[in-house]
Formats: C-alpha cells, structure tokens, sequence
C-alpha cells in the first residue's frame, strides 16, 4: 500500500543528477528516431537531448509531441546555455494545441484597454531556471500578467525572500481620496499626475519591519523624485531598478499627516508570512472573515498561521469567509490543501478533493526516465517518481486527495474569493476544488486588465533537474469531484472592480472587500466621493492605464511531491 503525503522541499542546494544520457558509453542511435546519437556529442549537447526525453516521457501532452529526430534539440544551443534551453522549452511548448486548434501553453498579455493578445515571449506555464535560484530567495518563477514592467521577485517556495518585500503600481492621483493634499504637497503636480502607490508589502521583510503598508505613496527615491505626469517608460525603469538593488532609500508620503519619512530598505534572506490580512468584521448582522494570502509557501511554516487565523475565525463565531488570492500565484499543493480542508463543510470530509491525471506513458510506467527524478531531491533514498502508481482512482492516493476536515468553521455554505489574472494554479485548485461543496461568488480585482478572468492553470508539475538546473513542465491536470477541470482560459468572474490599491487588506473602503461585504450584508462601506461605476467605458479605458511595477503575482506553480511509504 502507498501513502502519499504531498510535500515540496526546496530548502538546501544539492548537487545536479547526473543524467542517463550524459553517463553513458557513446552509443550511435542514428537508426532510432526517438532516440538521440550521443557518438561525438557534448556534454552541453546532451542538456539539449535531455530536455527534450524527459518531454517526451513526462510532458502532460506527450503523445502530440515530434520524434526527437524531427525536433532536433540540439538546433536550440547558444553560448548561452539558459537562454537556449529556454528557447527550446518554448518551441517544445509551441506544439500542444487542445481540440480548437488552440495552444495550451499560449500566454497572454492585455493592451491599453484590457483586451487580450497572445504572448508568444515565453511559456505559459512551463520554466527552467539554475537550480541554486529556486531556494533560499532566488529569483523564482513569476506570472508575467499585465505588462511590459513586470520583474522578478525574489520569494522562493521554501518560505523564503532575500528582497525588500514589496511591489508597487502606478495610478493617477484621483484614484486617491486624498488627491487635493497630493497635490498640494508637490507629490503630483496635477490631479491625472501619476502617483506610486504600494500595492502590497511582504509579512517579515524589511519593509514591513520599518512598517511600509499597502496604499502608502512613494514619493522619492534615493533622493530623485517620482512626480511623472505620464507612464513612461524611464520612470518606471528607475522604480524597478531601485527595487532590485542591495539597497535603497525610499520617501514615504502620508497624505493624512502631510508629512514624509525616509525609509531607507537593505536587502536580507528571511522567512515570510505567507497571510497578508486576517481580520473579522461586523456588518449587517453577519460576522465576516477576511484571509489575504499571498502564495502557498512550504507546509511547515504556513500550516501554523492558517490554523491560528481559523482558530480565531471560530473563536469569533464568523458567518461567511472572504478570500482573498488576488496575489496568489499558487504553490505548494499541501498548503492549499490546508486551506480547504478548513474551508470545506464537515459534511464533506472524507469526499474527493481532487483527481491527478498522468499522461498515458507515466501511467503505463513506460517513462524510464522517471528512475532519475527523486520523490524528494533532499532525500533520495525515498524512492523515484517510477515506483509510483499513477492511474487515476477514487481510492489511489497517489492521485486523489479526500477532504480531511480541520479546524472548527464547519457550517460554511458560501465562499466569496477576490481574485485576479494573476490568481493561478494551486490558488484555482482551492476554488475548484471547492465547488462541490459550497456556492463560491468571484470578484475580480482589476489592475491593469479587465478582472474578468483569473489565470487558467489547471495543470501542475514536479521538479526535474539535469546538469545544473530545474525545470519544470505540466505533468498532470487536475479536476475535482465532479470531474470538473480544464480551466485553461480561466475562471470567469461575477463581479469587477477595481485593486483599490489607496486602501489596505482588510479595509472595508477597499473596492473589492467592499464589494463582497455588500453582497454578503447589504452595507455599502465605500463612500468615498471618487466612487466609481465598473462598467463605465471611460473608467474601464483609466483603469487599463493603471501599471504593476515589481511582479505583482509571483510563481504560477502547482507542484506535487509524493512521499513513498512501503507497507501491504
């Protein structure tokens, strides 16, 4: 009998695998198609070759892939060996298409007035990176959502973030309910002047320390100041420079106070709280929750905060919950677990979760490969991803996760998630997972796009790695009780409003809490005098001109790791 206990550790660099293909005798392969000719090869020749059989055996959608004879990896080598086994993993991801002809790893970008266009820069969901970058607060993976000005974040899935901890967008000075002080003060010389607003602040990092907070304005840079009166390019490249740099000093304006302070932020390894808000507020008769989380970071550390904040949520006797994922890029599987087996119902423990479903050749275990890739690359000796069985059966944990009911909110019937385009991968799989169970109402937090849709990620992934790097490409899609998946052009929205950015988590005045605070009680909590109307054209075209600078959502992963247990 196998037990699965679903677990990532990044924690700790070890050295590479050594790879079948590079430890071999030279072998000429010249009458087999699907396999490579290593006689005279290199070794950088066989980082090619080794993506492209490990596609070949462990690539969600395999079976549409060429013979590596009419793919010639090799045709992708550069001087520059990341960039071209990126390039690779990009025409590797350039040859799936579901039944309408449509790519299943097409990425999207929005213009100007939040209408979709494909990007074809990378991958949507597949990457490979250094090893030595995906721990410890290295440069991780990121959804690139909304624009040009996107940058790497440097929070990693083990909990960890060497940056300053916080992203921030541009927006013209009226967004602000107090954007006649602004202007006064000199911040913006008019009121459609573009302000920089911080959108959110990482719990535990050197910003949240000197106590920075979402909605405060950054005023000043190292001394230079950030009054622009368009979105340009220069000014924005300046703000990202200063973002990545080991240290900076950043003016903060209180418009309230009419005063500045200087912070001045020093770059440094630490551990994250992964929750950015849990309050409870009173309205209408109704106690309601509020939970912002940022991503699903290692179990051991976010486990204890979501079981506290549920601890109080049922201390206080709540009577509907808000989640807020506008942020959440996703993550560790077994966090989002955690998560819903909290949020679910009691009636609903011991029921399906969800289903992974492998690709045939995993499933017939025909991937040979698969006796390389550690079920733990910490621990090797717990066995390989070949020794698992991966049919697809209600009662094959391998595959399928059952609701383990926890915590004492047990009565929920209606959730309501705020999310974005940015809200990707294990963050869809808590609301899909969900679906059976309790009636979910989505609002969609728009920033630079529509909020009409979240990301579309429906698959997940496990780590490989080969020579000196990571990789990581869809091995399994998941669906729910119902058998309900295949979300790839995301989870449509019921309600857009703005990412009220002027206001913090947890603020009822905040557009989207606010939103669901109406729907829940029927209280209007925004009252500022700059309300606005959605589905206004005029403001729907502004709200397009609003920008994310710093990578407003991080990884789009959803990454399993099994745990084999032997036993009858």
């Amino acid at each position: 009998m196998y037990k699965t206990i679903k677990i990532l550790s990044m924690a700790g660099v070890i050295a590479a695998i050594i790879f079948s293909i590079s430890c071999k005798k030279a072998i000429n392969n010249k009458g087999n198609s699907n396999m490579p000719d290593t006689a005279n090869s290199t070794i950088k020749d066989r980082l090619y070759d080794t993506m492209y059989m490990y596609a070949l055996q462990t690539y969600y959608w395999n079976s549409q892939l060429p013979t590596y004879a009419s793919f010639l990896p090799r045709q992708y080598e550069t001087s520059d060996t990341l960039a071209g086994l990126e390039a690779e993993q990009l025409a590797i991801t350039r040859i799936p298409k579901d039944g309408s002809g449509n790519l299943y790893e097409q990425r999207i970008k929005y213009d100007q007035y939040g209408n979709s266009q494909p990007d074809n820069s990378a991958p949507k969901f597949s990457y490979i990176l250094p090893t030595k970058e995906t721990v410890n607060g290295g440069a991780a993976a990121f959804v690139n959502i909304s624009n040009q000005f996107t940058k790497n974040l440097k929070m990693t899935l083990d909990g960890k973030d060497s940056s300053f901890g916080f992203v921030v967008g541009i927006l013209p000075a009226d967004y602000s309910e107090d954007s006649t002080q602004i202007v006064k003060s000199g911040v913006a010389t008019r009121l459609k002047s573009y302000i920089t607003v911080v959108r959110w602040v990482t719990k535990g990092s050197p910003a949240d320390a000197l106590g920075l907070k979402r909605g405060d304005i950054i005023s000043r840079i190292n001394g230079d100041s950030l009054n622009f009166d368009k979105d340009d390019a220069g000014s924005v490249a300046k703000i990202n420079s200063s973002l990545s740099a080991q240290n900076s000093t950043f003016t903060v304006y209180y418009p309230k106070k009419d005063s500045s302070a200087d912070l001045h932020l020093v770059q440094k390894l630490y551990t994250f709280n992964p929750i950015l808000k849990s309050t409870v507020l009173s309205y209408g008769g109704k106690k309601i929750a509020y939970l912002a989380f940022q991503s699903f970071s290692i179990d051991s550390s976010a486990k204890k905060v979501i079981d506290s904040a549920f601890q109080s949520y049922a201390n206080q006797g709540i009577t509907d919950l808000v989640v807020d994922l506008r942020y959440n890029g996703g993550g560790y599987i077994n966090t989002a677990e955690d998560l819903v087996n909290h949020i679910a119902p009691s009636t609903s423990s011991g029921q399906v979760m969800y289903t992974s479903y492998y690709n045939q050749t995993m499933i017939n275990k025909q991937a040979s490969l698969l006796k390389k890739v550690p079920l733990d690359y910490n621990n090797p000796s717990e066995g390989t991803w070949a020794d698992l069985d991966l049919t697809p059966s209600p009662n094959n944990p391998n595959t399928t996760s059952k609701i383990v009911k926890a915590g004492s909110v047990s009565s929920l019937t209606k959730v309501y998630f705020i999310v974005s385009s940015g809200t990707a991968s294990a963050s869809e799989l808590v609301i899909n997972s969900l679906k059976p169970y309790v009636t979910e109402t989505l609002i969609g937090a728009a920033f630079s796009d529509n909020g009409k849709k979240t990301y579309g990620k429906p698959v997940g992934f496990f780590e490989i790695r080969f020579g000196q790097y990571s990789m990581w490409m869809p091995n399994f899609e998941t669906k729910n009780k119902d058998l309900n998946g295949g979300y790839y052009q995301g989870f449509t929205t019921d309600y857009q409003d703005f990412d009220d950015i002027a206001h913090d988590f947890g603020d009822p005045k905040e557009e989207c809490l606010a939103r669901a605070i109406y729907l829940i009680s029927g209280v209007n909590t925004y009252t500022t005098s700059y309300a606005r109307t959605f589905n206004s054209i005029n403001v729907q075209r502004a709200i397009m001109q609003t920008r994310a600078i710093g990578n407003p959502t991080k990884i789009s992963d959803m990454v399993i790791k099994p745990k084999r247990n032997f036993g009858n």
